[in-house]
């Protein structure tokens, strides 16, 4: 259980603080003030999609990573699936919440918007969070292998 716990704890963080600092970067500081609080719920809605995303390609990654054959081979490549599904799904998903938040996106502008999204998404963050989900997809296969081993004494 533990494992499945820290990859899921890891989607979790990891999506929020690429999210912050990614914007952070962009724009040289957080902007909350301003537009009426507009940069606060967008930044939310951010967040809030990463973080679905990164929840949803870690349960789609858990059963492939619990059950690796391979100490870094199968544990490398679910990282990285999980991180390019993570971008995938963080498109579609952000536009969702930001048109569920009063923005008036069109389910045209949605689809439209989803490419262009994943792939700025990927470009900006995912030369860090490609190998950082590959990194705590390695670490939770040590950990279920540890766990096996004290099992088995």
């Amino acid at each position: 259980m533990r494992p499945r716990l820290a990859l899921h704890l890891a989607a979790l963080v990891l999506p929020v603080a690429a999210v912050v600092a990614t914007l952070v970067v962009l724009d040289g500081r957080l902007s909350i003030g301003g537009g009426g609080g507009t940069a606060l719920r967008d930044t939310g809605c951010f967040c809030l999609a990463a973080v679905v995303a990164a929840q949803i390609a870690a349960a789609l990654g858990a059963p492939l990573l619990l059950r690796a054959e391979s100490r870094w081979l199968v544990p490398l490549a679910v990282g990285f699936g999980m991180a390019l599904l993570t971008h995938a799904l963080f498109a579609p998903l952000s536009l969702l919440f930001i048109a569920l938040a009063g923005d008036g996106i069109s389910m045209k502008e949605l689809i439209q918007g989803s490419p262009v999204i994943a792939l700025v998404s990927a470009v900006f963050v995912g030369w860090l969070s490609a190998p950082l989900t590959m990194a705590a997809s390695v670490f939770v296969d040590r950990l279920r292998r540890r766990e096996l081993a004290r099992a088995a004494v």
